[in-house]
């Protein structure tokens, strides 16, 4: 079975599908959303001080995007602009003056050219269909 990386762990898709359905029984006492399970499991986050935001901040952003059916970096960036309690689920934080901040379109198009790889597409597959399958969208 092959291996998908997790904050300090690097468990199978069957350790990893096990934490998701924990988040979802943790988040079930209430109308739950792909953003609460996804601000309950912990990716991978290799960090880069070039980087400005968590690479486990956009992981989550692009499984999200998959899971709502947006079509694009730049729809994206606005959802998460417009959704500031999505964003901060997923890992985003509010600057000085209480703003979240997100990625605009250009850091993600970066992101997906620079640090994607296999292990990362599969990654955003697994969790979009584990959680499909939990909330039945």
């Amino acid at each position: 079975m092959e291996l998908l990386s997790v904050k300090n762990r690097n468990p199978t898709k069957g350790k990893l599908d096990k934490e998701i359905y924990k988040a979802f029984v943790r988040q079930k006492s209430r109308d739950i959303g792909a953003s609460d399970i996804l601000s309950e499991i912990n990716i991978d986050s290799t960090f880069n001080p070039r980087f400005e935001f968590p690479s486990s901040s956009i992981i989550k952003s692009l499984i999200l995007m998959r899971l709502k059916g947006i079509k694009s970096q730049s729809k994206l960036a606005e959802y998460l602009e417009t959704h500031e309690n999505d964003a901060i689920k997923l890992g985003f934080f509010r600057d000085r003056n209480n703003k979240v901040k997100t990625p605009d379109q250009r850091t993600f198009s970066y992101f997906i050219k620079n640090h994607m790889d296999d292990n990362r597409n599969q990654l955003i597959d697994f969790v979009s269909r584990t959680i499909v399958t939990l909330l039945h969208l």
